[in-house]
């Protein structure tokens, strides 16, 4: 639960850990608490066992390992994917690596490695600070500003590229994705019209021709057809943008009713 989650966070902010590692997450990764984490620079929270509260810094590199998690919307901007793919049934399984004993290879050759990345970064600094073109990442600029350039700078692709794969990482993403998609162009709708279109099975585009997906998708989507459920969730959907649209709600003064739609933005 995200007060255990809490908890957690104030235990590793009191012990002074600079990485933890969450190993084999199972269903949703994320979190108010988690993902405010992240981004934090300091944590508060109480004691565990006692009436204090810790205040105080929180400096961690955030590693996670799953099989397909799904992730909650907010940790997209929070998320940096490595993906291990193997073509074999059995991984575990699997021979002729390079090293196949990686950790006490790591572990003999530690000085190696973190002399060759230092390395990396001083020929970026002793060079002036060359700039590379990349899209910013939000919250983490210092990061980018630093680690990102010296890679590129080196010969390496952008590690950020790989976040592309994260639009559509978890469920309510993807069926935001494909209400916002399916959605009949200029047919603005209340929550009860949505509903009675849920229950007579079609919605009627603007040139009056029955629509399906969207119905189909709704029913898929939500967990009930009431017209204060549909309300709730494409209420916390307004206002997000997929694939240059928007999804809207705004008030129909001639019905006196707020209503809902998609825009291009």
């Amino acid at each position: 639960s995200d007060s255990e989650m809490a908890k957690t966070i104030t235990g590793i902010a009191r012990s002074g850990l600079p990485v933890v590692f969450f190993d084999n997450c199972k269903g949703k990764l994320g979190g108010a608490s988690l993902e405010l984490a992240i981004t934090a620079q300091n944590w508060a929270g109480r004691i565990l066992g006692e009436s204090r509260q810790y205040e105080g810094a929180l400096r961690v590199t955030w590693i996670a390992t799953s099989n397909n998690a799904d992730l909650t919307p907010d940790m997209h901007g929070r998320t940096l994917l490595c993906r291990i793919k193997s073509e074999s049934e059995a991984p575990e399984e699997r021979t002729g690596f390079k090293y196949p004993l990686i950790m006490r290879h790591v572990m003999e050759h530690q000085a190696e490695y973190l002399t060759a990345a230092l390395t990396i970064l001083r020929a970026w600094h002793v060079a002036g600070r060359p700039r590379q073109e990349m899209t910013p990442w939000g919250s983490f600029e210092e990061w980018g500003e630093v680690v990102r350039q010296a890679m590129v700078f080196a010969g390496g692709v952008d590690p950020c590229r790989t976040r592309k794969a994260l639009e559509d990482s978890d469920s309510e993403t993807r069926s935001m994705r494909s209400i916002i998609a399916s959605w009949p162009e200029d047919v603005p709708m209340s929550a009860a019209d949505l509903a009675r279109a849920m229950k007579e099975g079609c919605v009627l585009d603007k040139n009056g021709r029955q629509s399906h997906d969207l119905v189909d998708i709704l029913h898929e989507t939500l967990p009930n057809t009431s017209a204060r459920s549909i309300s709730r969730h494409l209420g916390y959907w307004k206002g997000r943008v997929v694939d240059g649209r928007e999804l809207y709600r705004e008030k129909d003064w001639d019905r006196n009713v707020y209503v809902f739609g998609v825009r291009k933005v």
